[in-house]
């Protein structure tokens, strides 16, 4: 999907503006921002939402294409694709807030809201690695600064996650690498602890890996298998939350979501 993005960007035309857009923005100044791409003279154009996964790094989730007849924006929603965004000088439009509605879209999208803003701390670390690759290296060396002095300590409440910033660092599971690879170790610790019925360990294990891996699809896969057992004990509200983190995470020819969908078909009977 991230080539999907690349292509669209590479297609982008020069900066203009027309009918309230003005195509003068880079892409990491859009966080929690709505945006449109011009691909060409005439063409709809693409538009989507800029956010800041705490763990993924800075994504762009396309929603469709639009295109404007007597200064009404007329879109055509599509299946929702998710990219992550990588460096480039390209430039895109703010889509001004007033025309929200006409898109029929929300301004904050409600699904991705706990992505992130769950915890200050990752946060800031990602911020720090995402300014960096953008060469913004003051703003880097900020959250840089401001990550080392800031601790999250995870709890639950019911099947929330909740987040206390404290002023120490908490500790923390210790994965050891698996045939040389940590992810293997916690998607196997993942599996071990959902299968003997430990949630909050396997919850709080997964919040670990996720900091520390870098595959999406392994990623996935744990959340899938947490999902999966407050599916057996139908635990409607628990699944929700776990069935979403599934559907954070970019993954090539998934089969998860087709599972997910099925699971929440029955426990709607």
């Amino acid at each position: 999907m991230k080539y999907l993005f690349i292509l669209l960007l590479l297609c982008a035309v020069g900066a203009k503006a027309q009918n309230g857009l003005k195509f003068n923005k880079l892409l990491i100044d859009c966080e929690n921002k709505w945006i449109a791409i011009s691909l060409d003279d005439g063409a709809p154009y693409t538009f989507g939402y800029v956010y800041l996964d705490n763990s993924a790094g800075l994504s762009f989730k396309q929603k469709g294409t639009f295109t404007i007849e007597n200064d009404v924006y007329l879109p055509i929603h599509t299946a929702e694709v998710k990219s992550r965004i990588e460096p480039t000088e390209m430039k895109v439009s703010l889509i001004p807030a007033k025309r929200l509605a006409e898109l029929k879209v929300e301004e904050s999208p409600g699904e991705l809201e706990y992505i992130g803003k769950n915890n200050s701390r990752d946060r800031y670390g990602k911020l720090a690695q995402t300014y960096k690759k953008w060469k913004r290296y003051k703003l880097a060396d900020k959250f840089e600064n401001l990550a080392s002095g800031t601790y999250t300590h995870f709890y639950f409440d019911g099947g929330d996650f909740v987040t206390e910033t404290v002023s120490s660092p908490q500790k923390t599971r210790k994965i050891k690498a698996f045939n040389g690879n940590y992810t293997d170790s916690y998607k196997q610790e993942i599996f071990w602890l959902t299968q003997a019925k430990k949630m909050r360990e396997a919850q709080l294990t997964y919040i670990d890996a996720i900091r520390n891996c870098d595959d999406e699809t392994a990623k996935a896969d744990m959340a899938y298998n947490i999902a999966y057992q407050y599916y057996i004990i139908a635990d409607v509200k628990k699944f929700n939350i776990w069935s979403n983190e599934v559907k954070r995470w970019i993954v090539k020819d998934n089969n998860y979501l087709g599972k997910i969908e099925k699971m929440q078909a029955m426990l709607k009977k």
